[in-house]
């Protein structure tokens, strides 16, 4: 009965230990805009490479992701964000390659917007 008792106490124990490789979000962004971006962070500070229109960045890899995000980028002169209130009733992304496609506009108003979306590699 105790070496029955120990087997299941290992087998939990086991369970319990193992690590999830498969947790991790791999993030790009791409600019689906005819204007440079530069200066770009994302989320609290995650600095990215500057971006040209029409180009994608390397992946960076993250823990967890929900479908949006913070962003800050600048163009010529302008500085666009995108600012999230928050993030409640949210669920994080599941695992895997994710590209954040981000267009900017500067058609209906002089200080431009951001708009972005969130694809499943």
């Amino acid at each position: 009965m105790k070496y029955k008792i120990c087997i299941i106490l290992l087998a939990i124990l086991a369970i319990s230990c193992t690590t999830d490789q498969d947790s991790e979000v791999r993030l790009r962004l791409a600019n689906v805009s005819d204007l440079d971006y530069t200066n770009i962070t994302i989320r609290n500070g995650v600095p990215y490479e500057n971006l040209e229109a029409g180009a994608i960045s390397e992946y960076q890899v993250f823990e967890s992701s929900y479908s949006y995000m913070y962003v800050q980028l600048v163009i010529d002169q302008d500085t666009l964000v995108i600012q999230p209130i928050d993030f409640v009733g949210e669920s994080f992304v599941p695992s895997g390659d994710y590209t954040y496609e981000i267009n900017a506009n500067f058609e209906n108003n002089d200080f431009g917007s951001l708009n972005a979306v969130l694809v499943r590699d």
